[in-house]
């Protein structure tokens, strides 16, 4: 019997590792599917509220959920993931457009890694600096983040247009507004 590593071949390079930002009801979603097992759910890691990091593996054609068994399978240390998601996602985030109203604030960036801009801190400290106050921030879509002044403008320009969306998108994320602190995210609680 041979295994994945042995059918690679020398100079075959291990598969991309890329983060993708999910929310609690993706893993509900997945736990509510016959035949689920814990092998074959996803690797996730808690950043802040309701939003959770996982990895997919790019597998050419399309990409696979970095999960016990697919790491396994693509012979991927999961000691590894997180370093290697966020170097193969760093020239996307240098990428980000910014687009603003002057109170609000939209984060754009290629490949579906808007939300992924909430894993680099420099990111954040750098536009807390351009803006010149501390940052509230949500995520409603993997493709767009929003964010203000952490203020009472700010924040209320921020709970309109996220009352304002609908979440029923294939790829919706949270409904609530985080500010970066020194230890990751913590929500924002009036």
């Amino acid at each position: 019997m041979t295994s994945s590593s042995d059918n690679q071949q020398p100079n075959q390079q291990a598969p991309l590792i890329v983060p993708r930002i999910k929310n609690d009801n993706f893993l509900t979603y997945l736990n509510s599917l016959e035949g689920m097992t814990e092998s074959s759910l996803p690797i996730t890691e808690r950043i802040a509220g309701d939003l959770l990091l996982t990895y997919a593996i790019d597998i050419g054609p399309s990409y696979v959920m970095a999960t016990p068994l697919s790491l396994k399978e693509y012979n991927i240390q999961r000691s590894q993931l997180r370093e290697s998601a966020l170097a193969n996602s760093i020239e996307a985030i240098r990428g980000a457009q910014i687009g603003t109203n002057e109170i609000i604030y939209e984060l754009t960036a290629p490949d579906n890694m808007a939300a992924c801009s909430i894993l680099f801190p420099n990111l954040w400290q750098h536009l807390e600096k351009e803006i010149g106050a501390s940052i509230a921030a949500t995520f409603p879509h993997r493709d767009f983040v929003l964010y203000a002044r952490n203020k009472a403008d700010g924040l209320k320009a921020l709970r309109e247009i996220l009352s304002q969306m609908k979440f029923d998108d294939t790829h919706p994320l949270s409904k609530l507004i985080y500010k970066p602190t020194p230890t990751g995210w913590a929500e924002v609680i009036d």
